[in-house]
């Protein structure tokens, strides 16, 4: 826009007194203020006249603007006006004075462990720069050098501050670390274990025990400071059952109690101090379905039979009767399949029809935890179950009259050959007759052996 088009845009533009002063030391006379009505802006102007001779304007008078060259002149305007009224220029607004870039003063580094309360291995480098006057600086170049390790070079933010963690610095304990701030000297600190001491968990101990009356493990985890999180997992099939988890107490101690127990040896884990802190183990034994005890027989001894029975118990690893709920898989050669769930540790007497003609077979058991055993059907276990013959009566044989021997023949009172000979076939009679067979069962360790008893009576 030309100077040309400004006057005639301000020529319509209306100025209005505000204050007026008789004397301004920027003034060779009187001074106002105007305030500019369609903009609001308000400038300060001085008096053109010499003398000031005129009269000064009052609150509310109206002036109009014009240019001359460089300068602002206002003029008094309006049919009202007084005659007289002076005309002032528009004072210039001072140029401002440049400010100065500020100036890289120093700066200050601080070093923490990355979480404290909680495990790590990485140190916070924190540099923050600050101008002669002490403020933030911004835009400082900030070079942080690791001794054997990474450098790292970034500018401060608006805040003036650069913020670097080195990974892993427990891994550099005892190296040193150099911070270079634009032109300063340089500062530098040493990776120890104290700087890392509030973000080093430990896990001192897990300890724990069985109650049988609960079928339940109570576990304690002793750690570093109070306040560290800590949790307890049970691991025994490998993931992760969480037991308990929480902050160590005053004494630095986390419990908890695991009611859902695995057969036999559990193996439970602590860490204290978040994922990446330490763990500790600890195994627990719990009663354990070791060894089955089955008894066989036939049903009733003395009567013929071809059906067999069994039934038997359970015991632990310390052969003591395991009292759980358990449930038993039983496989029959017939091919049939039955499960079994044994009261107080054992099961009652079960029948199986027929049993005998799979002598050779096995009957199988299968229980939780891979658990089996089985015994093989035989000849044996039958054999007290066979009705016994009944032995008949001995036959008498009549005693033949003795005759008179030839005089050359045996004694008068010698028995002769023949009589000899029956005597000894009644004897014989006597002594078959008194013979008796018997079967017994001997259980040796889940195997029935079978003797036989004879008992040889000799009657005279």
């Amino acid at each position: 826009m030309t100077l040309a088009t400004w006057q005639i845009a301000f020529a319509s533009a209306n100025w209005f007194v505000i204050e007026t002063k008789e004397t301004d030391p920027r003034c060779p006379c009187a001074w106002a203020r105007f305030k500019h009505g369609p903009t609001g802006k308000v400038v300060e102007a001085c008096c053109m006249e010499l003398d000031c001779g005129g009269i000064i304007p009052d609150e509310g008078q109206e002036y109009k603007e014009e240019f001359g060259g460089d300068r602002i002149i206002l003029l008094p305007t309006g049919e009202d006006k007084p005659p007289g009224l002076q005309r002032f220029e528009v004072i210039p607004e001072p140029t401002p004075t440049p400010t100065p870039p500020p100036v890289l003063e120093s700066f200050t580094v601080d070093r923490a462990c990355a979480d404290p309360g909680r495990h790590s291995n990485d140190l916070i480098v924190t540099v923050k720069a600050l101008n002669d006057k002490g403020n933030p600086f911004q835009g400082a170049d900030v070079i942080i050098t690791l001794e054997d390790g990474p450098q790292i070079g970034r500018k401060t933010d608006g805040n003036g501050v650069f913020t670097h963690t080195i990974a892993g610095a427990r891994g550099f304990i005892g190296k040193d670390v150099t911070i270079q701030v634009g032109n300063l000297d340089p500062k530098s600190f040493t990776i120890t274990e104290d700087l890392l001491a509030p973000c080093t968990g430990r896990c001192d101990s897990l300890s724990g025990s069985y109650d049988p009356e609960t079928d339940s493990v109570t576990l304690t985890v002793t750690g570093a400071q109070p306040g560290w999180d800590a949790v307890i997992w049970n691991i025994t099939k490998g993931n992760r059952i969480e037991v308990a988890s929480g902050k160590l107490s005053a004494d630095g101690t986390l419990t908890g109690v695991d009611s859902s127990v695995f057969l036999g040896l559990n193996l439970y884990e602590a860490q204290v101090g978040g994922q990446a802190g330490p763990v500790c183990t600890f195994e627990v034994d719990t009663p354990f379905p070791a060894k089955l005890v089955v008894n066989r027989d036939c049903p009733t001894h003395g009567k013929d039979s071809d059906d067999l029975i069994f039934w038997g118990h359970m015991e632990d690893q310390d052969g003591k009767r395991f009292v759980k709920p358990l449930t038993l898989t039983v496989k029959l050669p017939n091919g049939e399949s039955m499960e079994i769930e044994l009261q107080n540790g054992e099961f009652d007497i079960i029948t199986f029809e027929g049993a005998k003609a799979f002598i050779g077979k096995n009957v199988e058991f299968f229980w939780a935890e891979g658990g089996t055993t089985s015994f093989t059907i035989t000849a044996e276990i039958f054999l007290p179950c066979r009705t016994p013959t009944p032995t008949p009566p001995p036959t008498s044989t009549p005693t033949p009259t003795r005759t008179q021997e030839p005089r050359n023949g045996p004694e008068k009172d010698e028995p002769s050959l023949r009589g000899k000979r029956l005597e000894a076939y009644e004897t014989l009679q006597r002594e078959q007759a008194a013979f008796e067979m018997g079967v017994v069962l001997f259980p040796i360790g889940g195997v029935v052996a079978v003797g036989l008893l004879a008992a040889y009576i000799r009657r005279k």
